[in-house]
């Protein structure tokens, strides 16, 4: 017999021998913001639902109704695998997200420079982009029609990146693969030393607020994109996959990064 788990953010699951029951929890991963209501949640009055795989994959027909018996054995045997595997208490990834932001892993430093390549750092350990005011600086010795990535944050679910495509700058922030903010200069860069700049600032003063996004390249403005709904890309280790890394990769390029960032409020800066 095959049994098997599943929990995050308080949304969980148990499978065994063809049956599955299941719970929503206060906030579905994928969807954007803080749901009402959040704060006084308790999974003792999550809502239930039992399914029998064998006769009917789709989860069609909720039987949770009908067979009560049976629902209160697979909720055991959720406890017990839960138990086992160290998932209590159930919604525990939230306390930082939701309740605790300023517990979240983060590094203690205020000042990076990355003088070439640098490659998968993990995040928590990196500069503070995303949805944090910053700007990042990059001397970079450009080619003609360069291609390159100079910084990368993130992974595959999502992240952001800038980098040079046929001498162009351009920048791209991914939310989670629902939403890709793309920018893109109207002009390419010009050939040798140039000094390129991307700010990050608030639109609205609030959590998971949007962005402007402005790129710049010696000192003269290119391109300004506002971001709408940025996910805060500081992830905690309940949250953070392996592949959520931060890159300095100039590929082609000669470059020099500079970051700095602040250690008062939510604010940083990278230079």
């Amino acid at each position: 017999m095959l049994t098997q788990y599943f929990e995050i953010m308080g949304s969980r699951a148990i499978y065994h021998d063809g049956w599955m029951a299941s719970a929503i929890g206060p906030r579905l991963p994928w969807v954007q913001g803080t749901p009402p209501g959040i704060t006084e949640w308790t999974p003792d009055n999550d809502v239930w639902e039992l399914y029998n795989l064998e006769e009917d994959w789709t989860q069609a027909n909720d039987l949770a109704a009908k067979m009560p018996e049976k629902l209160a054995q697979m909720k055991d045997l959720f406890l017990i695998e839960a138990t086992k595997n160290k998932a209590l208490p159930i919604g525990g990834g939230l306390w930082v997200i939701v309740l605790h932001p300023e517990d979240r892993v983060a590094s203690p430093y205020t000042e990076w420079t990355f003088s070439g390549e640098t490659v998968r750092i993990p995040e928590f350990c990196a500069p503070a982009l995303g949805n944090r005011p910053n700007v990042v600086t990059i001397d970079a010795d450009i080619p003609a029609n360069a291609n390159g990535v100079l910084y990368k944050l993130g992974g595959n679910s999502g992240g952001l990146t800038c980098f040079v495509e046929d001498g162009v700058l351009c920048y791209e922030y991914n939310l989670f693969i629902i939403q890709r903010t793309k920018i893109r200069a109207k002009q390419k860069l010009p050939i040798g030393k140039v000094k390129i700049e991307v700010e990050t600032a608030y639109a609205v003063l609030k959590p998971g607020g949007p962005l402007n996004i402005t790129m710049k390249v010696n000192a003269k403005w290119l391109r300004q994109v506002r971001c709408r709904s940025p996910r805060r890309w500081a992830l905690q280790p309940t949250t953070a996959s392996i592949s959520a890394l931060f890159t300095v990769r100039p590929c082609r390029l000669t470059t020099s990064t500079r970051c700095r960032s602040s250690s008062m409020g939510p604010s940083s800066r990278c230079m």
